[in-house]
């Protein structure tokens, strides 16, 4: 329903760009249209699609690619199927906003350990949203 206040979160077993979401659902990485919009969603999580520091050469660091790693992967072994949508109220419609700076992946290395271990079950890191009141 337009000017809903609404979060939704959940491993979607798809990605931000799967018809199901930016289709369906119609949650969209476009703040300024989600904005204008109130019948869109905003979905931060296509900022978290791929490694999260820049290749070079001289960079060995081992970060994750997404939210879950599928060990068996034979393109991608990372997916982003762990997601935050926000209704458009929380882009400026309302005292209540996306705080997207600490909205993420918790990527902890005790997690990392266990989601790229192939004898674990654990494949999935946990996402975090915050929301803040401004008045």
């Amino acid at each position: 329903k337009e000017n809903s206040t609404l979060i939704l979160l959940g491993d979607y077993n798809d990605e931000p760009f799967d018809q199901s979401l930016s289709c369906h659902l119609m949650a969209t990485r476009d703040r300024g249209l989600a904005h204008r919009k109130s019948d869109l969603l905003y979905n931060p999580f296509w900022r978290k699609i791929g490694h999260t520091s820049p290749y070079t050469h001289d960079n060995s660091a081992i970060n994750n690619a997404g939210t879950y790693f599928h060990k068996g992967g034979p393109i991608t072994k990372w997916r982003t199927f762990d997601q935050i949508i926000f209704s458009s109220n929380f882009l400026g419609s309302s005292d209540w906003h996306i705080n997207e700076k600490l909205t993420s992946i918790l990527d902890l290395d005790e997690y990392r350990e266990l989601v790229l271990d192939p004898k674990e079950v654990f494949d999935h890191f946990p996402v975090l949203g915050v929301i803040e009141k401004v008045t």
